[in-house]
């Protein structure tokens, strides 16, 4: 029987096959989780990462790097449903998202075309306007970028879409912006001020 961790803010998992049972129930052991790291998790799918956009209400940042088998529609649910609240979200070397509109010899046969998950990004972004809290993306290596260490051209519409919401491209595919203020982001840095006050009080000695 495994016991809810419900203290645990923090999991970083790599090179692990994360079983199809932990995608879909790992809110129920950690429900406030707020840093998830999986990456190179070759087994996270488009259903785990709706069961985590679904159940984890406090994720901050997410690394899903060179998980191979996500889709445009699961990236942009994980955005619609926490755009208010994820801040970071890392994609690199996801080669299954076509970000951009290079054409891509990696991808296997019969994925979408090129641009499909850009197009789904910046759409799911722009549906929380003013409070969308994502801060930095990071699709280095994607499908539809240019060659390895080439910066997506300024003509891209995934570009513009980025730049459009203020969002910087630092390095060659990764894109960032000044941190954004919401109400989700006040009511949780209450509740953490809360919770350390509380556990200060907890802890302090009367003589």
């Amino acid at each position: 029987m495994i016991v809810p961790l419900l203290g645990l803010t923090f999991i970083f998992l790599i090179f692990l096959s994360f079983p199809f049972c932990w995608q879909t129930s790992l809110a129920n052991f950690v429900p406030h989780l707020s840093h998830l790291h999986a990456r190179f998790c070759k087994r996270v799918t488009d259903i785990g990462v709706r069961a985590i956009a679904s159940s984890l209400e406090d994720l901050y940042t997410l690394d899903l790097s060179f998980c191979t088998k996500l889709s445009a529609h699961a990236i942009a649910s994980l955005l619609e449903l926490r755009g208010g609240s994820l801040s970071e979200l890392r994609l690199q070397g996801c080669y299954s998202l076509t970000i951009g509109g290079a054409v891509d010899h990696r991808r296997p046969p019969g994925l979408d075309p090129p641009g499909t998950a850009g197009r789904a990004i910046v759409n799911a972004l722009r549906s929380h306007g003013p409070s969308c809290c994502l801060s930095a993306l990071d699709v280095r290596d994607c499908g539809g970028q240019p060659p390895r260490g080439t910066p997506y051209p300024t003509h891209d519409p995934f570009f513009i879409g980025m730049t459009d919401m203020g969002f910087r491209q630092r390095v060659a595919g990764y894109f960032d912006r000044p941190a954004c203020w919401n109400n989700y982001i006040e009511r949780r840095l209450v509740h953490q001020l809360r919770s350390e006050t509380q556990h200060h009080h907890d802890v302090v000695q009367i003589p």
